[in-house]
């Protein structure tokens, strides 16, 4: 993405990057999330529009080349406290609604409840999955990423043009054999980090090898539909994403910053962008309470054309707002959980280790 006409405050921080992280945020939440989770439109025309993990990977990029450079130990533990630990109170939050619903109203035994949850790996974060919440299968991929990040971030200086090429073209062979999550968004990662950097790769030239990737794919028959590509991405996937981000990646980032001189949606992009994953992690409480109650007034009628267009509409403005201040609110819960157990821990070392 290019990083020009900033439009706000002159500190070392780039508000670029923040503006594209929360459009992103809003697209993923309120517009992809209603398409799939809400409306359940499964199309090849809905699934060229997800686009989104792969520009997510590439922000993850560009938000570490950015960053002071900190000692490995001190990153993993920054990476813990953004991820792991949101996380688990997710877990735990959503756990104990259930332990209510199921033993409470459905009148299931504790002891079973716990039993089947340890099972079903609602308490493993590489597990993917929790209760309802599908898309959670994001977080384990983004942890993997973040730790693998600092090494794509040593050998980013050794590569030229060649190498980047001969990547690309390695992971889409990767992907024919072995789908998989790490090599496919680590690439985006890793172009990332060119962000706001001299980029000795020519992206023409990489929109060919991806474009080649994709007329491979089509003449061994591979399935146009990306949602079907995407679980975990194949090279079909990975080449169309590569070859839509190499060709309008630059687009994509001057319609961010057109939108963000609106004065009211400006200051909702930023709250986006500072709630970052709060939103992500508890947006589909939302679409979750929107599509049960879709799915009950709407049983039995057939509507046309003209209503499924309105309640889409509806629906991605109600997900704007609702989504806002709901994480507001679990980021406050957020923040006292985690204050409260590093109060712990920190009362722990000092009587360990008392300052001298």
């Amino acid at each position: 993405m290019e990083n020009k006409n900033r439009p706000h405050s002159t500190s070392t921080r780039d508000n670029n990057l923040d503006i594209y992280r929360g459009c992103s945020m809003i697209y993923i939440t309120c517009i992809l999330h209603n398409f799939y989770g809400v409306q359940h439109f499964d199309s090849v025309f809905t699934s060229l529009l997800l686009i989104t993990m792969p520009i997510v990977f590439y922000i993850a990029g560009a938000s570490y080349s950015l960053a002071t450079p900190k000692s490995y130990p001190v990153y993993l533990w920054r990476r813990t406290k953004r991820i792991v630990f949101p996380y688990y109170i997710l877990v735990a939050l959503t756990t104990i609604v259930y332990l209510i619903y199921r033993c409470v109203i459905q009148d299931d035994s504790v002891g079973h409840f716990f039993k089947t949850s340890w099972d079903n790996g609602y308490f493993n974060i590489f597990a993917g999955k929790l209760y309802e919440f599908s898309h959670v299968w994001f977080i384990p991929t983004y942890l993997i990423i973040a730790l693998i990040l600092p090494l794509l971030g040593y050998i980013k200086p050794h590569l030229n043009a060649p190498a980047i090429y001969l990547i690309c073209i390695i992971s889409s062979i990767l992907l024919i054999f072995f789908p998989n999550d790490v090599v496919c968004y680590g690439t985006f990662a890793l172009a990332g980090l060119y962000y706001n950097k001299p980029q000795p790769a020519n992206r023409h030239i990489i929109a060919a090898i991806f474009a080649c990737a994709m007329i491979w794919c089509v003449c061994n028959g591979y399935d146009f539909n990306m949602q079907h590509n995407k679980f975990p991405p194949n090279i079909m996937f990975f080449a169309y994403s590569g070859l839509i981000l190499s060709l309008f990646l630059p687009h994509i980032a001057r319609l961010c910053r057109w939108i963000y001189r609106n004065k009211f949606l400006k200051h909702y992009i930023d709250m986006y962008a500072q709630l970052g994953l709060t939103v992500y992690l508890y947006h589909s409480a939302n679409v979750l309470i929107i599509c049960r109650s879709l799915e009950y007034l709407c049983k039995g009628y057939d509507l046309p054309t003209i209503v499924h267009l309105s309640i889409l509409i509806t629906t991605s403005i109600v997900l704007f707002f609702a989504n806002i201040y709901l994480s507001k609110y679990m980021k406050q819960v957020e923040k006292a959980i985690i204050n409260f157990f590093s109060n712990i821990i920190n009362r722990i070392s000092n009587t360990i280790h008392p300052h001298t």
